[in-house]
């Protein structure tokens, strides 16, 4: 049973709870060290506490001690009773409503055990103001939706904004939250999930115009920008909401995320409640020629936009031997060291890669008065070092260099130096800077390439005249 106590000033530690409710940035930081939120009213505050989540204190007008008698005589927290002024001076609003309670949060589920039974779900890209989400989760419980998926950039569902708007709606709904935005909707795509992205774009297929699907997730964006670029191009299908053509004249193009979340919800759930049952319904085999080749255009579209990592792989790798190689020829053709003891001339070839001493490197044999070359000095095997096949005429130093192994003599063409290490240090990055440039191109020229796939992948694929006129927007939805 709660345990009451009067309170009459707002600097009493034990509110600290419920401290400047206006204060956003605070109470972000307060409540997330904590692990607590608010929840303000009677409705949401037994929604709350019906949904499981612990309470750690409540704070009211003494005349709601009443309402919520039962409620009261079922926690184990202290009730703090205070006038509408020190209410307000703790809070920095008047609460109208007359009851807060703070709770605790509850573990979040991952998006995997969220997605288990869910058939028809949400997910919310970046949808920062606590009002709106509120307003979605509230739409989204009503009409029936299984549950959501918030990217790692949403508000927070549970702020007390949010879960006032929403009126404890936030409790009904099972959601979770991606910790990985980038590749995120691949997940939902695993789970069976048909990926329809939300977009006033006039591309985009009429909502009720999707062919069905078995589970459906419905991507909604940012109140400003919409969806970003990456979750448009993973989408399977980009749908609208056909707007009334006078409203598209005056410049109203898109509804609110919140109102367009309504709508979508309630067209698409509407078209499910009416699917035959499951054996009734026709087959991805029974699909329209045009509509497997819009299909298959969509799948281009999406890997041209965004190629696997195995494409980079494919660039970096022959970037990689390439700098390898010009560093050993570099290296091979000028580590002779030494000095000159002395300089002929003769005729090169055949020539052969010298794999044990270097990738690059070619030991050309030399001929002299058509005899094999025989210098004055004893060598091992007389012939001509150079990084790359040497015919005809060649001119050449026999130079003496001394290490531990000994005395070394090797023939090398004249003229050549000894590298600067500098060179040999940024041959590699020279190397890997083109590689770079010419990825950047090519990602550009595949993206150019999907943009000019998508948009007849994307025009309605019915031969329905019907169907295909409110595609054109004859039979759009009326402000």
């Amino acid at each position: 049973m709660a345990s009451f106590v009067t309170v009459t000033s707002p600097a009493d530690p034990r509110l600290a709870d419920y401290t400047r409710l206006r204060d956003v940035n605070l109470r972000k930081s307060l409540e997330a060290e904590h692990g607590l939120f608010l929840a303000e009213g009677e409705k949401v505050i037994r929604r709350a506490i019906a949904a499981g989540h612990p309470v750690r204190s409540l704070l009211m007008a003494d005349r709601w001690t009443g309402p919520l008698a039962d409620v009261l005589d079922s926690v184990d927290a202290p009730v703090y009773v205070a006038d509408d002024a020190t209410l307000e001076g703790v809070t920095g609003f008047p609460v109208h409503r007359g009851a807060l309670a703070s709770l605790e949060r509850l573990p979040l589920p991952s998006v995997d055990a969220v997605l288990k039974d869910a058939r028809r779900i949400l997910v919310l890209e970046d949808v920062v103001d606590h009002t709106n989400v509120g307003a979605i989760f509230r739409c989204a419980a009503a009409l029936g939706v299984d549950a959501a998926v918030l990217a790692p950039r949403c508000a927070d569902p549970l702020y007390r904004r949010a879960v006032k708007v929403s009126m404890g709606a936030v409790f009904a709904l099972p959601y979770a939250r991606m910790t990985d935005w980038h590749n995120g909707l691949a997940d939902l795509r695993t789970a069976g999930f048909q990926i329809l992205a939300l977009t006033p774009s006039a591309g985009a297929v009429p909502l009720d115009s999707v062919p069905p699907a078995d589970r459906r997730a419905l991507l909604l964006g940012s109140e400003g920008d919409g969806l970003s670029s990456r979750w448009l191009g993973e989408a399977d299908e980009r749908v609208r909401i056909p707007m009334n053509e006078t409203a598209l004249s005056r410049g109203v193009d898109s509804l609110n995320v919140t109102a367009a979340a309504a709508i979508a919800c309630y067209t698409l759930l509407r078209r499910d409640h009416a699917r035959p049952p499951q054996e009734d319904r026709p087959s991805m085999g029974n699909r329209t020629p045009r509509d497997r080749r819009a299909a298959r255009r969509r799948r281009l579209a999406r890997h041209l936009e965004s190629p696997p990592t195995w494409t980079a792989t494919i660039l970096l790798v022959p970037g990689f031997v390439l700098a390898v190689e010009a560093c050993l020829a570099l290296y091979s053709f000028t580590d002779n060291g030494g000095s000159a003891v002395a300089r002929d001339s003769a005729t090169a070839g055949p020539c052969h890669r010298a794999i044990v001493t270097g990738w690059s490197q070619y030991a050309c044999e030399l001929r002299k008065d058509g005899k094999p070359y025989e210098p004055r000095i004893t060598m091992n095997r007389p012939t001509l070092k150079s990084w790359k096949p040497v015919h005809g005429s060649v001119e050449f130093e026999i130079r003496e260099s001394h290490g531990k192994s000994g005395t070394r003599y090797q023939i090398v063409k004249a003229g050549t130096a000894r590298p600067l290490l500098l060179g040999l240090v940024l041959m590699p990055f020279l190397f890997f800077g083109v590689i770079a440039l010419v990825y950047k191109l090519l990602r550009g020229l595949l993206r150019r390439s999907a943009n000019l796939i998508r948009p007849s992948a994307d025009l309605p694929t019915t031969r329905n005249p019907a169907t295909r006129r409110r595609s054109q927007g004859v039979d759009d939805l009326h402000l």
